[in-house]
């Protein structure tokens, strides 16, 4: 059961536009070190921690626990190669809800209350939930716990379908899901990325210069001018529907970029694991297609 107690490493700061300010120690915030933080429609932060599920508002914070509906008071654990690790993970609808995911279960907040969902068949959970995605006409992708060679998963209303080598997914190894406002959906596998053909209901692989080594991305991303940003092992490339982009460390940014998050002023952040550098980027239009990095922090 994970302690309450605060990691020597967590720190849960917020930018203010000009600076950075330290939130750890904050009332009712039973911990700093989080596995996934979004932003809900109405502008709520909400924050997985070890130590339970997190909401704030924008001057308090609240946590949920088993008196609110969770199956939980803690995110559950889950233990790999020795090592324990919580596979948690948040998403936000347009509609105002958001989906907490967690080693042990599947659970929507609608504004009012947390309803369960049952796990599907199979294994596709059987090692968690590393990554959820809500898409425009209210379904969930759901991205299982990391090393799990088991696919992907989707549910629309009640029912899930399970995207794996057995309906057309030549490589089941998924390390990375995004989804666009469209609709669009992408994945990364060893093999190179994927998207999702709805009307065939199947993923077709998406042929790519092998030079951009997009069979090591961890992180996927839609911009709001609708490009698509790929982080992994060699930095980061971007897709305009025509072109790729690639930065890495040549341009100042580091070699494995593990998310990526676009600023309320378009700009780019590309965070790099607990000891590498935060890095904020500025597009240049004039800088296309090998753009550079402006800012470091």
């Amino acid at each position: 059961r994970a302690s309450s107690s605060q990691p020597a490493h967590a720190y849960l700061m917020r930018y203010d536009g000009r600076s950075f300010v330290d939130m750890t120690g904050s009332p009712g915030l039973p911990q700093a070190e989080s596995h996934d933080i979004e932003i809900s429609a109405d502008g709520s932060l909400w924050i997985a921690t070890d130590a339970g599920l997190v909401r704030y508002d924008g001057k308090n914070f609240t946590a949920f626990g088993k008196s609110h509906g969770l199956t939980e008071d803690w995110a559950a654990p889950f233990t790999i190669v020795d090592r324990r690790q919580s596979y948690t993970a948040l998403a936000c609808g347009a509609n105002g809800s958001v989906w907490v995911g967690g080693a042990n279960h599947l659970t929507r907040f609608d504004g009012q209350r947390f309803q369960t969902y049952p796990r599907p068949a199979g294994d596709i959970l059987r090692f968690g939930i590393t990554k959820l995605q809500t898409v425009a006409d209210g379904s969930l992708w759901i991205m299982p716990g990391l090393w799990s060679d088991f696919g992907v998963a989707r549910l629309s209303g009640q029912t899930f379908e399970i995207f794996n080598r057995t309906n057309g997914l030549t490589d089941a190894l998924v390390h990375g899901l995004g989804s666009g406002a469209d609709g669009e959906t992408w994945i990364s596998t060893p093999s190179g990325l994927a998207r999702f053909d709805a009307e065939e209901k199947v993923f077709r692989f998406v042929p790519t210069d092998n030079a951009l080594a997009l069979n090591t991305v961890n992180s996927i991303l839609q911009d709001s001018r609708k490009r698509w940003w790929f982080g992994g092992r060699s930095g980061v490339v971007c897709y305009d529907g025509a072109t790729w982009s690639a930065l890495d460390e040549r341009d100042g940014l580091g070699n494995s970029v593990d998310w990526i998050e676009e600023g309320a002023d378009g700009e780019m952040w590309f965070g790099m694991g607990t000891a590498s550098p935060l890095v904020r980027y500025r597009w240049l239009e004039a800088a296309l297609p090998a753009p550079k990095l402006t800012v470091r922090i």
